[in-house]
């Protein structure tokens, strides 16, 4: 009996590159633009008609899930940056004026996790306005 034939060798491993990191798919900014701004527009329905209780689940899950996709759109572009290239990749995570430069100039490839990023800021921010105004407002009467 015959042994089965080896796997060929490889001389280099399978690298990631950015175009790999991206969703190819045409709906997904609509996509996520639109179930932004429903999970927002819900958090604010919650604001308004739940009370000052509503006002605070709104600011902490508010807060919560906006800071998430802050945070996941910054690890999704730090693994594009560091898939692009090493160097600028290490750049690209810890010195945040580079980042703003590169994500500009690679807007090709990083306009994906940007937005992801940008709309977690508009929740988080959006929220914590929202609840501080009305919260003033309930308790200056």
């Amino acid at each position: 009996m015959e042994p089965p034939p080896a796997a060929p060798a490889t001389s280099q491993a399978t690298r990631f590159t950015p175009e790999m990191l991206q969703i190819r798919w045409r709906g997904f900014a609509p996509t996520v633009i639109g179930f932004s701004a429903l999970l927002f527009a819900g958090l604010v329905l919650l604001g308004f008609y739940g009370g000052t209780a509503g006002l605070w689940t709104m600011l902490i899950l508010g807060v919560t899930l906006g800071l998430t996709l802050t945070v996941a759109g910054m690890s999704w572009a730090g693994t594009i940056a560091l898939a692009d290239d090493p160097l600028r990749g290490l750049l690209f995570v810890l010195f945040p004026p580079y980042t703003f430069w590169r994500a500009i100039v690679r807007y090709d490839i990083f306009w994906q996790s940007m937005l992801v990023f940008f709309l977690g800021l508009i929740i988080s921010f959006g929220c914590v306005l929202i609840a501080t105004e009305a919260l003033n407002s309930q308790f200056a009467q």
